[in-house]
């Protein structure tokens, strides 16, 4: 906080000159700085009540940062002017935190301070495990550090539409990315703890297949609707024509990557589970490096989109190198182990299917580039989506069988 004038100077490259702009960036900034702290105690929270299987609080608890937000814009910017979104996310952090306390305390547990820590074996047990994958996690940062500095430089808005793009990349990213991987890491920890290798290959498969069944069509569907998707989210008030094909644009590149970067979650923890946090370190130091080469490359002939493009390039050869690094790690595991090829050749043929129908339906709808309404949108997301369901019956997919086994379980409770 104290150095944010020279951090926002640092960073933001293509602002200097414009003092009103790294004005409100440094005051944002100090601002919203303290919410590090409330983020890291929730997502330690998090991984208290992950250890009891307990992920729904957790699942629910970003919520209240968005209300956190939306309450603050709502009320305090009559007051505050564009600081009520600062103050916001200091306000839905707190939110988030208080949230997951609750079931804590139901479990058993209490917080409070315990001043001699670092006796504790456990303790600096996690700390030798925590280091290297901190490391990771920040060097992993540098890209996005890189992404603004470098689209900073390019047109103007470039910033505000790449991060606009990633912010509806994230949502199917953290629905169903961080949700299975958050889910699968205990059970994949439990087999390798127990010597159960075998079992924890095939949950390790099955997380992958699972990943790639969600995440394609939800790529496909990013891609081909995401104007109108932008359309309907953002273009209001000043977010005019131009701020939505940008973003629209930006959009596509970073779905072309979002089965990757959800892949990348998996086989992340599957080395965690494994107590392996270093290797994941060095792939990451290798796709953080070819993300900033990739970035000075495709920015000269595809200008902010190239950032996009080059980060997706970079989730793929991550996860590529992975699949590589556990292949060596586990004996006889193997990328056809993991997802057998006949498995693969339905899955491509079904999402190749899904996309010749999305294209039919954007052609048909959106052909004179007039917007649709929000209930429009949610009926074409319900009618693609039991088109995929159909597709996946039809090809005999087990995931079909698992989900229509789901359903009836659930069905039969409710009844």
């Amino acid at each position: 906080m104290v150095f944010s004038p020279l951090l926002v100077h640092l960073i933001a490259v293509g602002f200097r000159g414009e003092v009103e702009k790294i004005s409100l960036t440094t005051d944002f900034t100090v601002i919203m700085f303290p919410f590090l702290l409330l983020i890291s105690w929730s997502a330690l929270l998090m991984g208290f009540l992950n250890t009891f299987r307990i992920f729904s609080w957790s699942a629910v608890a970003p919520i209240f940062f968005n209300l956190g937000a939306i309450f603050s814009i709502y009320f305090f910017k009559p007051f505050l002017g564009p600081y009520a979104l600062a103050w916001g996310v200091i306000l839905g952090g707190i939110g988030q935190f208080l949230f997951q306390i609750p079931p804590l305390y139901r479990a058993g547990f209490r917080l409070h301070w315990d001043w001699k820590f670092w006796k504790n074996k456990g303790f600096r047990q996690v700390i030798g495990l925590m280091l290297p994958v901190s490391f990771s996690l920040a060097v992993s940062q540098i890209n996005t550090i890189v992404d603004r500095v470098i689209a900073s430089t390019c047109q103007e808005g470039a910033v505000s539409a790449l991060y606009f793009a990633d912010r509806l990349m994230e949502l199917p990213l953290g629905v169903f990315g961080v949700a299975l991987s958050v889910a699968i890491l205990p059970s994949l920890s439990q087999k390798f703890a127990g010597e159960e290798e075998e079992e924890w290959k095939n949950t390790l498969a099955q997380g992958m297949r699972w990943i790639l069944f969600l995440m394609l069509p939800v790529a496909a569907f990013l891609v081909i609707f995401s104007t109108p998707l932008v359309k309907l989210v953002y273009e209001r008030g000043a977010f005019d024509f131009i701020a939505s094909s940008m973003t629209a644009q930006a959009l596509i590149f970073y779905s072309l990557g979002l089965p990757f970067f959800s892949l990348n979650l998996l086989l992340t923890r599957a080395f965690y589970s494994r107590g392996n946090t270093k290797t994941p370190v060095k792939v990451s130091l290798i796709a953080v490096f070819s993300n900033v080469v990739l970035d000075l490359l495709l920015v000269r002939w595809m200008d902010f989109s190239g950032l996009a493009l080059a980060s997706s390039l970079a989730a793929f050869l991550n996860s590529f190198l992975l699949i590589l690094c556990l292949s060596r790690v586990s004996e006889s595991l193997e990328i056809k182990t993991l997802l057998p090829g006949k498995w693969m050749g339905k899955i491509l043929a079904q999402t190749t299917a899904f996309i010749f129908f999305c294209h039919f339906l954007q052609g048909r709808l959106y052909s004179g580039g007039e917007g649709k309404g929000l209930l429009s949108f949610i009926g074409i997301i319900v009618l693609v989506s039991g088109f995929y369901f159909l597709l996946t019956i039809l090809f005999q997919l087990e995931e079909g069988q698992t989900i229509v086994y789901l359903f009836r379980n659930w069905r039969n409770n409710a009844g």
